[in-house]
C-alpha cells in the first residue's frame, strides 16, 4: 500500500488533411462566353458550377484539373490555363484553386452522371441559381476585374 503509481497520459493530435480540390471556368474566344454546369450531385444538387472536383492523393492541381475536365466534359482543346484564385479555409482543411481555360470555341460537353445539364453565357448573366461557393467568388471585385482583364486582353 503506499505506493504510489504514476501514469502518464500521452497526448495525441489528430492529424488533420487537407482536401484540396479545384475548379475550371471555360472561356470560348470566339463568342465571348464561359461554361458552366448543372450539378445532379447529393450536395448543391440542380446549382450551376464549374467543372472540377477533388485533386487524388499523389495529383498536382494540373493533373487533377486534366483528370476532372476529362472525367465530366470529355477532351477538350484548351489554348491557355490561367490560375483566378486560391481559397484557403484554414478551420475547414479545405483548398480551392480557380482556373480559367480558354478554348478557342465553344464546345457540347460529354457529360457525365454529375450533371445534367450545361450553358455558355457571357459575363454579365450567370446562370442562377450559381454553387454557393462559386457564387461567392464570382462576386469578389478583385476576382470579376482578373476574369474581365483576362478576356478583354487575351493575347495568343
Amino acid at each position: 500500500m503506499g505506493q504510489k503509481f504514476r501514469r502518464r497520459i500521452s497526448t495525441r493530435t489528430m492529424a488533420t488533411r487537407t482536401l484540396n480540390s479545384v475548379g475550371c471556368l471555360f472561356w470560348a474566344r470566339k463568342t465571348n462566353r464561359f461554361l458552366f454546369v448543372l450539378r445532379d450531385t447529393k450536395t448543391y444538387k440542380h446549382t450551376w458550377a464549374l467543372v472540377g472536383g477533388k485533386v487524388d492523393d499523389g495529383e498536382t492541381v494540373y493533373e487533377a484539373m486534366n483528370r476532372e475536365i476529362k472525367e465530366e466534359v470529355g477532351q477538350v482543346d484548351i489554348i491557355k490555363t490561367v490560375p483566378i484564385e486560391k481559397f484557403t479555409h484554414t478551420k475547414n482543411n479545405f483548398v480551392y484553386e480557380t482556373f480559367v481555360n480558354i478554348v478557342e470555341d465553344e464546345f457540347i460537353p460529354d457529360l457525365n452522371e454529375e450533371h445534367i445539364g450545361y450553358c455558355w453565357v457571357d459575363i454579365d448573366h450567370f446562370p442562377k441559381p450559381l454553387h454557393p461557393g462559386l457564387y461567392t467568388t464570382l462576386n469578389i471585385d478583385v476576382i470579376g476585374e482578373k476574369i474581365k482583364n483576362l478576356v478583354n486582353h487575351f493575347d495568343l
